[in-house]
């Protein structure tokens, strides 16, 4: 009936009924302790994967945000820098044009509809390329 170890006396009936229980008892606290079954680990696991990948996905996004914040940024900054010069340049130059003699005021607003009629162009010019870049990842390309 039961298997006994070699070299012990053979297990009296009730010896072998406790034993059975025993063994009945390990199996069923074994049983209470597995929480899934294959399918359903594999189930999880699937969707764990899913989760991850968005995850990832959301990651890659919000690093592309990052990175065309930073490169825009970087880009204002350098535009202002270089406007501040181009306004020098052409101030100290309007200054010895002899075009309105000494008419500062007369220099002064050619100036600045240069600068409007300038800076409207580029304006546009970016919002061209804003249109064209809009919904596309960077990070891709």
């Amino acid at each position: 009936m039961s298997e006994s170890p070699p070299n012990s006396a053979p297990l009296s009936p009730t010896e072998a009924t406790i034993e059975k229980l025993v063994k009945q008892e390990i199996e069923q606290e074994e049983e209470r302790h597995r929480l899934f079954t294959a399918e359903q680990f594999l189930a999880m696991q699937h969707i764990a994967q899913d989760v991850a990948n968005t995850q990832f996905k959301r990651v890659a996004v919000a690093t592309s945000n990052v990175i065309i914040s930073v490169v825009a940024l970087l880009s204002s900054a350098l535009g202002l820098v270089t406007a501040l010069a181009w306004n020098k340049a052409v101030t100290d130059w309007l200054a010895t044009a002899p075009f309105f003699d000494n008419n500062t005021l007369a220099k002064e607003f050619v100036y600045a509809g240069a600068l409007t009629i300038f800076g409207v162009m580029a304006i546009g010019i970016l919002g061209l390329a804003t249109r064209r870049l809009r919904g596309k990842n960077l990070l891709d390309s």
